[in-house]
Formats: structure tokens, sequence, C-alpha cells
């Protein structure tokens, strides 16, 4: 997961972020609501999709400006506080990737004008990497704490509608070739497997004893993105059935969209 290793701390104010956070008051508009258009400001300016406001992230976002608040200070993870993919992931989004973007300021505008000057929240703010956003805030001691949270949200499935899925997406593959599409069989103990490893087949191949086929294991978070180990075994198998398993395993290295994936195919 990537994650920004940058602070910015504004401290001092031109003339017209005075003028600007006069009229912010006047339009009533929350500083949440103007700091998600300046960035889909920039976005549009450099060419890029605009990032969706999601209330998962927002929360996440608020729960770690009130720890900013609370130390007055500036961290990505104070001690005892969870990491930032972790503080996502207990708001239930999927996701595969995650940055934040932090400041101290008495203007918001100045968080938006300081992240800007920052190559690393730059780059946040500007990433591709990104489909959404979610922005906290606190005050405190007449000063704003901001934290801006990204991320690139994926579908939630559960285990039965990812592995169809995944399936489907197995298939296309073959019917790209102009071939018969397989039949995937359920296997309780290949699903077991798939819960229990970590991208190593011998749990998978331990259920199989007396079979001949070939075993793969590999992690996914979208079911249409596969690696091209399976794309090359779907493309050239001569098997006509086959076993397909997964298993919804969220962690710290592959993410909070991980399914970890027995499949199984044939070779006599």
């Amino acid at each position: 997961m990537k994650r920004a290793a940058w602070t910015v701390t504004i401290l001092v104010l031109s003339l017209m972020s005075c003028a600007y956070a006069q009229d912010l008051r006047l339009s009533n508009i929350k500083p949440e609501q103007h700091l998600f258009q300046r960035l889909n400001q920039e976005r549009q300016i450099a060419g890029l999709p605009s990032l969706q406001w999601d209330n998962h992230l927002a929360q996440a976002a608020l729960v770690h400006a009130k720890l900013l608040a609370k130390h007055e200070d500036l961290s990505h993870q104070f001690p005892g506080e969870s990491s930032l993919m972790r503080r996502i992931a207990a708001t239930g989004l999927r996701f595969t990737s995650s940055a934040e973007n932090i400041a101290t300021v008495d203007v918001a505008d100045d968080a938006h004008v300081g992240w800007m000057l920052s190559p690393g929240h730059r780059a946040n703010i500007l990433s591709p990497e990104y489909n959404r956003v979610g922005i906290g805030i606190v005050q405190r001691n007449g000063r704003l704490y901001i934290a801006q949270d990204f991320a690139r949200a994926v579908p939630t499935y559960s285990s039965e509608e990812f592995r169809d899925a995944l399936a489907i997406a197995l298939n296309h593959v073959r019917e790209s070739k102009g071939l018969y599409a397989i039949r995937f069989l359920p296997d309780p103990s290949l699903r077991a497997a798939a819960c229990a490893t970590h991208g190593d087949t011998k749990d998978a191949e331990a259920s199989l004893i007396g079979r001949s086929a070939q075993v793969m294991v590999f992690s996914l978070s979208q079911p249409d993105n596969l690696p091209e180990p399976a794309r090359q075994a779907m493309a050239f198998t001569g098997a006509r059935d086959g076993n397909l398993e997964v298993c919804f395993r969220p962690d710290g290295i592959y993410g909070s969209a991980n399914f970890w994936v027995v499949l199984v195919l044939p070779t006599t």
C-alpha cells in the first residue's frame, strides 16, 4: 500500500487567503467540501478524472483528524493507532491502495495551497491511481487539523460472487481463442486450501492425491485482472472440467479486497 510520508504546516497567511476565508464563511461552504472541489479542479486542469467523495474515507479521515487535534501535532500514525490501511479497512471499504495528506492551518484553503507546493502531497492529489477521497477536519484552539484520505476502491463481492465473476473472466480467455468453455465444479477441500494458503500450492495439492492436474494459487482483488500464468493455462488446457475456489482474506500485504484463488485444471 502506498502512503505519503510528507507533512505540512502552513505558517504564513497571505491577504488573498484572508479574503478567501471571508468569502468561504459568507458562502456557507463547508471546508471539507471546498477542499474536495479544489482537488478536483486540479485534476481537471491536469486532464485526470475527478475523484468521487467516499463516506468511508471521510470517516477514517475524521478519526485521524481528531487525533491530530488531540495531540496538536502532525503524524500519519500516532503511538497505539492503527496504520492507514487498517483505519480505512475498518470502515468496510474494499480498496487496493491508499494514501493520506495531513495539515494544520488557520484557513482550510492554505492546506490545499501547501499540498500543491509539496511534491509528495501534490503527487497524491494528482495520482491516477486513486478514484475516491474523503476529508476530515477538526478545529481546536483556532486551528484546523485536516486529514485527506485517498484510495482505489473496488467493488464489494461475496466469495460466491467473486468465484462466479472469476469463472466468467477465465472462460472469456477461452472464448477469445474460439475454445469451448470449461465447467468449474465446486470442491470444499480446495476452498479450505484457498483459506489456508499464502501463495503455496502444497495445501491444494494435498487434496488432489491420485489426480493428475495443474494447480495454480494466486491472489486477486478484481476478478477480471487475471495473472498471465492463469491466462496462459486457460488458453492451452484441454480440460473440459476444472475446479475453482476462492476465499476472501484481506491482509496488510495484499490489501483489504484480497481473495486467494485455487485453480485446478486436469491434465489427463
